[in-house]
Order: C-alpha cells, then sequence, then structure tokens
C-alpha cells in the first residue's frame, strides 16, 4: 500500500470525523501533491486526545463537554411546522417521547376535571370530541400522539415550546443509553478511531469498545502514551496522546467507572 493512499484514508477518516483540512476540494478529487501538503500541515499541529482513566479512555480535550440536551439531541425545532412533523420528530427521540407521554397523562387530568365542569359553556359536539381525547389519552404510551393530531397546528406553538425548554434543561444521566456515539469529546475520539484502519489502530495501540446492551462506547489507549505517540511518530501519523487525570471530559464517563 502507497504512502500516499495511506495518507489519503487517513485523511478522509479526520473528514468523517469532522476535521477541516486545508483542500481545495473533497479528498477524493485531492491529487497526490496536494495530500502530502495537507498532510504537512497536519504534523506541525497533530491532533492531540486525551487519556483519560485506567481504562484508556480518548476524549478530543477541544470539544465541549455537553451540558444541555440540547447539546446532544439534535431536533430543529424551528422546522417542526405541521403536526405529522412534530410527531415524527418526537418519535425519534426516546426521551423526548417520555416527556410527550407525561405530558399527555397531565392533560388527561386536566381534560377529565374539565368534563366534569357543567358551566363550561362548550357545544354537544365540543364535549363528544373532548370525550374521545379524553378516551384516547387512556393510552400511556401512544396518545400523546392524538392529543397533537387533536391540537392540529394551532397547538404546534405550544408544543414546541415545550421542546424547547426540554432541550434547554440540563443533561438527564439517566438518559445516557439514548446519547449519540459521536457526542462530545469521548464521542469524536471514538468517530475518528472508528474510521481508521484497523492496522493503524493496532499499531498504536487504539482498540474500539462498543458492546450491544451497553451504554458505553469508546476508543480505548492500551499502551502508554508515550510509546503510543512514538509509533504514531514512527507512522507518520498526525495524531498523538497525552495523560490527563481530568475525567470531566467523558461523557460517558459514569458508565465507565460503574
Amino acid at each position: 500500500m502507497s504512502t500516499d493512499i495511506n495518507r489519503r484514508g487517513f485523511l478522509a477518516a479526520l473528514v468523517a470525523a469532522g476535521a477541516t483540512l486545508a483542500l481545495p476540494g473533497s479528498v477524493a478529487e485531492a491529487t497526490s501533491n496536494q495530500v502530502d501538503r495537507a498532510f504537512a500541515i497536519l504534523l506541525l499541529e497533530p491532533w492531540i486526545f486525551a487519556v483519560i482513566n485506567d481504562s484508556g479512555t480518548l476524549v478530543d480535550p477541544a470539544v465541549a463537554q455537553p451540558r444541555l440536551r440540547s447539546d446532544v439531541f439534535g431536533i430543529p425545532v424551528e422546522q417542526i411546522e405541521s403536526p405529522e412533523r412534530l410527531i415524527r420528530e418526537v418519535n425519534h427521540c426516546d426521551p423526548l417521547r417520555s416527556c410527550f407521554q407525561a405530558m399527555a397523562a397531565n392533560e388527561l387530568d386536566d381534560l377529565q376535571q374539565g368534563l366534569k365542569d357543567k358551566r363550561s359553556g362548550r357545544s354537544r359536539q365540543e364535549g363528544r370530541k373532548l370525550r374521545r381525547l379524553v378516551d384516547a389519552l387512556q393510552d400511556e404510551f401512544d396518545g400523546w400522539r392524538d392529543w397533537v393530531v387533536f391540537e392540529g397546528k394551532e397547538g404546534l406553538p405550544r408544543f414546541r415550546e415545550i421542546i424547547e425548554h426540554w432541550l434547554m434543561a440540563p443533561i438527564d444521566w439517566d438518559e445516557l443509553e439514548w446519547f449519540p456515539r459521536a457526542c462530545g469529546g469521548q464521542g469524536a475520539a471514538l468517530n475518528l478511531f472508528g474510521q481508521m484502519e484497523g492496522f493503524l489502530r493496532d499499531e498504536i495501540g487504539v482498540t474500539i469498545v462498543d458492546q450491544p446492551g451497553s451504554s458505553y462506547f469508546a476508543a480505548e489507549l492500551h499502551l502508554p502514551a508515550i510509546d503510543a505517540n512514538h509509533s504514531a511518530r514512527r507512522l507518520g501519523l498526525p495524531i498523538r496522546f497525552r495523560d490527563d487525570a481530568s475525567d470531566c471530559l467523558a461523557v460517558h464517563q459514569p458508565s465507565a467507572l460503574s
């Protein structure tokens, strides 16, 4: 395998991990000279990864630790312009769906109390619609969908506000299993080393941990940082490792230590 192909493949992995390269176009379209120049620039300022615990968990310390749900869950609230789109977005995010289920249960309580009010002034038709909604909301799992459809477009501002408040709340670590794998500095490291060719990972002592049923997934370094750096220099890879006692950078650290 030629050096150019090695470098081109590694640059492609960097791009897939979110890096910006000094190339006029895509990695695939770059000439060999352009690939070499981009690589030379990277070697002057290698991508540094921190080793943060005894397990060797790797993080990119340049990536901010997520603190709010909005840092973790990408929900395009401003693009929700129909009940159908709202249902689709909520249904794709399990923790948010749980929020809507809880809100629907509260709505059911309010509606049941409202139906008992004989002085409401609502028509018989309105009363029948409300009773149908009350019946639908008895379904604690899917009743929220009927609630969204019932409210229609007029209810969208209220529902968007619910989502915005939910996103601006601090991260709930009980929702960890639904976090995206590319989240935070730990996710950035996993994303890069997961794209890297296996023989390169072996040479620098990095393994990928991603077991089904576990909420801990990471790239781990199983060599001393000084040895891994020696291998990276020998291979001409623009990455380096450093030991870091701080554990605040790992998004999934609670699971790693459990």
